[in-house]
């Protein structure tokens, strides 16, 4: 027996997992991290370089922390 999986993803999800570089979401927007370093993230199936994240750092965190307040 044989199952076939068939996902719709929504747009705007898929718009976004095209993108290659992902920012923060901070105070509700998308903002690069403070000192603009980033990481690359990978499919771990494949090993393939899938896009890069920004890496937040303790400025970020504070933004971050602040906005929540």
């Amino acid at each position: 027996m044989s199952t076939t999986l068939s996902l719709e993803i929504n747009p705007a999800l898929r718009e976004f997992l095209a993108k290659k570089t992902h920012k923060l979401l901070i105070a509700g927007q998308w903002v690069e991290s403070a000192s603009g370093a980033v990481f690359q993230t990978y499919n771990p199936a494949t090993g393939e370089i899938i896009g890069q994240v920004s890496e937040a750092d303790a400025t970020d965190i504070d933004r971050a922390v602040k906005a929540a307040r």
